[in-house]
């Protein structure tokens, strides 16, 4: 009778490691999510009042992004989105447009973990690693077709964003594109080349910063979290 009792205690240990290790990698990814996005909630208060924005609202250049990128690669893909939510809502106390530039700001950052994730779903059927994110040939490869949705969808929704807000395209007289030599600009063409370039400047930024600051300096090498 102690001799199955004794295996069958045995043959639960696993389990119950393993629910204990899937336990201890929620909290773990809770605790990183809330250091992060407080962090970026700090960085939105003080850079906020001083980036500078188009004709429409949207803004050259917000590095908040760069933090939520950072909790994803030194926690992975669940905490980068818990912190990219909870990044987002506390932006929205201090965003001139409340609820649309944070919600744009995480749709806009959202492809860089969504798609280096789905990817090792559907080609290798196993969860997202560190390594494959250090691998620099999947990493780039990833952030590229990112960078293309990531366009695309921005493209859009800054254009409803405008009907709705503005009435219309041509409601909006000129748009100062002097920053890339093309000085006042009045058509279609100037939120297309505006928002595409801005944000693949931002996708740089987000890929390479929190890349460089992570893998380059040996932290995940030293924690190796996921």
């Amino acid at each position: 009778m102690s001799n199955l009792s004794l295996e069958s205690n045995e043959s639960l240990a696993p389990l119950r490691s393993s629910e204990t290790s899937k336990k201890s990698r929620i909290t773990l990814d809770i605790a990183g999510a809330a250091i992060f996005s407080a962090l970026s909630v700090v960085l939105s208060l003080l850079t906020t009042e001083m980036l500078p924005r188009m004709a429409w609202g949207i803004a050259y250049f917000d590095p908040v992004s760069i933090i939520w990128l950072t909790a994803f690669l030194v926690f992975g893909f669940r905490c980068g989105i818990f912190t990219a939510i909870i990044g987002s809502i506390g932006l929205m106390f201090f965003d001139p447009t409340p609820f649309v530039g944070p919600v744009m700001k995480f749709v806009a950052t959202i492809w860089l973990m969504i798609v280096p994730y789905f990817i090792i779903q559907l080609s290798k059927r196993r969860t997202l690693t560190g390594q494959d994110m250090k691998n620099k040939k999947f990493y780039i490869q990833s952030a590229l077709i990112a960078w293309g949705i990531r366009s695309v969808v921005m493209i859009a929704l800054n254009y409803l964003y405008i009907a709705f807000v503005f009435g219309g395209v041509e409601t909006i007289p000129f748009y100062d594109m002097s920053w890339i030599g093309l000085g006042m600009i009045t058509s279609n063409i100037a939120i297309i080349v505006s928002v595409f370039l801005l944000n693949t400047i931002q996708t740089i930024a987000d890929v390479f910063l929190p890349y460089w600051l992570i893998f380059s300096t040996k932290i995940y090498d030293h924690f190796q979290i996921y």
